[in-house]
């Protein structure tokens, strides 16, 4: 059964707007934004078709990942990793290769019979996860644009980690998206594009709450974000005061978006040109 942010926090939650189909909420303590409907059977089809198309990951970005988190971890033979999201098993299968045991979760039917295919331990219901021996690594990629309710999608991901134990989060955030049907956007947000609006702020926040220390953290010009924190419940949460949302015109919005991704854009180029002249010289 489907719970609802609102319905597992105990801060206020008010509605943002309402369409035809979407309800907008936002958490009023960390500034969260998610959605809440009931998906309609076109919706769902919409869901399934685009994750039965899923491909494997860049497993290249993968060892770029793991290459980093060595820097507080490095004895992978004695460690359990976990893969909230592992799609079609290709992260899995490269860390087969580091890791003691390895195993996952991906709802979809599809790509859970295509993990299963290739010997991989996966699940494919989500309350399965409550019953899972603890974890010392649990990697997420890309996952919480599609979670019910994020909210208990992290409580539960981060209650599996042993005590610490890591958790690395590669994902996106929207600090400069526009935010959904708040009168000054020239079009609607579509639910399809995310359910939950995730903020740099509110992201540490939650880590933080659920008592994990991050150790680092990278906000990219991209919109992505990677994330490496280790589960530390003796430190007591500190509530601090996430300032409100600002309300950007679409315009304004536009405009940063093209200065970011014209920074994203020249950084590629200054790092592919630092690598030819390391190679060639």
């Amino acid at each position: 059964m489907k719970k609802e942010n609102d319905q597992i926090c105990s801060y206020k939650h008010r509605v943002l707007s309402i369409s035809s189909k979407i309800t907008w909420k936002i958490c009023e303590q960390c500034q969260l934004i998610y959605s809440s409907q009931k998906k309609d059977e076109a919706y769902a089809k919409n869901e399934r078709e685009h994750f039965d198309n899923f491909t494997p990951g860049n497993k290249y970005e993968f060892y770029s990942i793991i290459n980093r988190f060595k820097k507080y971890s490095s004895k992978f033979d004695e460690l359990t990793f976990f893969d909230f999201g592992c799609g079609a098993g290709g992260e899995l299968l490269e860390a087969k290769k580091k890791f003691h045991k390895v195993s996952g979760f991906v709802p979809n039917k599809k790509l859970h019979e295509r993990c299963i295919s290739m010997s991989l331990d996966v699940k494919n219901n989500f309350d399965d996860l409550h019953g899972l021996e603890k974890i010392d690594v649990c990697f997420a990629r890309n996952p919480f644009r599609y979670v019910d309710s994020f909210l208990l999608t992290i409580k539960t991901l981060i209650n599996i980690i042993k005590q610490d134990g890591f958790f690395i989060w590669r994902d996106k955030y929207f600090d400069w998206h526009p935010k959904p049907n708040l009168g000054f956007t020239k079009r609607e947000i579509s639910q399809s594009q995310t359910e939950t609006y995730l903020f740099k702020d509110t992201i540490i926040f939650h880590l933080e709450k659920l008592g994990m220390k991050v150790l680092y953290k990278k906000f990219y010009y991209d919109d992505s974000f990677l994330i490496i924190a280790q589960k530390n419940n003796q430190k007591k949460f500190e509530y601090k005061k996430i300032s409100n949302l600002i309300i950007l015109d679409e315009n304004t919005i536009e405009f940063i978006h093209l200065i970011r991704k014209f920074m994203n854009n020249l950084k590629v180029i200054i790092s592919n040109l630092f690598y030819f002249l390391k190679a060639k010289f």
